[in-house]
Order: structure tokens, then C-alpha cells, then sequence
């Protein structure tokens, strides 16, 4: 056997054993992102569904969502929206109580955050984002450029604003 049989069989060795180690890697990788994924939409889901049921935002809400978020070992964009409905300043003044037809504030995290506990009236709109800000291994070992997103948003059934 001459030396340049030996060496390409030694490179063909390496090359399988690396992606028999790879592989199994990238795929436990991706496995673990999709998880997190479903974790995270999951958690955003339910954060948003207690809002719009209970009508308000509570600091004890907050801090457990974001605990949450937290134990995913990743760093998050969080984005909090809500559009608290105005009924109609002419509307208003006759007394009419009608949700509609009238003008709308948004309030964004920092504000939501700042005025907790937030109420919230029925038929105000509430949004939640979340976006992680770090790479997760699986795109440190693919070099995809992936970030996982959660979204969602529902409108206030009920007014915490008793």
C-alpha cells in the first residue's frame, strides 16, 4: 500500500468520524431551538390571556413572565403594546358608552411597565413580542441566522378598571 493510499484513507476516516459527531450535534441543537420555540409561544400565549381576561397587568405578572423568559438561559426583546380605546370626546359628554368610533392611545413597555399595575378597559388591545437577542447553538454551529419570536395579542374581555 503506498503513502498516499494511507493518507487518503486516514482523511476519509476523519472526515466520517466528524460527521458522525456533527451531525447527531446539530440535530440535538435544532431539536432543543424548536422546543424553546414552542416553550416561549406557549408562555407569551398564556401571559397575554391572563391580560385580556383579568383586565389589568400586574407587577407580579410581569416579573414571573419575565423569570420565565429568563430560565430559557437566552437574553429577550420584550415588547408590550396596548391600545387603550377612547370613546368619542362628543360621544363622551352625551353619555352614550358605546366602545368604537373614537380615538385610541398607545402605550408601549417602558410606560406599561412604569404605571403597574396597568388597568385595562373591555375592548383595549393588547400585544406581546418577544424576540431573543442571543444566538442559540444551533445557529452558533450552522451560522443560520435565527432568532426565535413569540407574538401574541387579543382584545380585553373584561375591565380591570373597577
Amino acid at each position: 500500500m503506498a503513502l498516499g493510499d494511507s493518507f487518503m484513507t486516514g482523511i476519509a476516516l476523519l472526515a466520517a468520524c466528524a460527521i458522525m459527531l456533527i451531525a447527531p450535534v446539530i440535530m440535538i441543537a435544532d431539536k432543543t431551538d424548536s422546543m424553546t420555540q414552542s416553550s416561549i409561544q406557549t408562555e407569551t400565549t398564556n401571559f397575554t390571556n391572563n391580560i385580556i381576561t383579568k383586565g389589568e397587568i400586574t407587577q407580579e405578572d410581569y416579573d414571573n413572565f419575565v423569570l420565565t423568559l429568563s430560565s430559557h438561559e437566552l437574553a429577550w426583546d420584550l415588547e408590550l403594546t396596548v391600545q387603550k380605546q377612547d370613546v368619542n370626546p362628543v360621544k363622551k359628554s352625551s353619555g352614550d358608552t358605546n366602545i368604537g368610533d373614537g380615538a385610541s392611545t398607545i402605550y408601549y413597555t417602558t410606560q406599561i411597565v412604569e404605571n403597574l399595575p396597568f388597568k385595562l378597559n373591555e375592548g383595549d388591545l393588547v400585544s406581546t413580542k418577544v424576540k431573543s437577542k442571543s444566538e442559540t447553538i444551533f445557529s452558533q454551529l450552522t451560522g443560520a441566522d435565527s432568532k426565535l419570536i413569540a407574538e401574541e395579542a387579543g382584545m380585553c374581555t373584561y375591565s380591570g378598571t373597577n
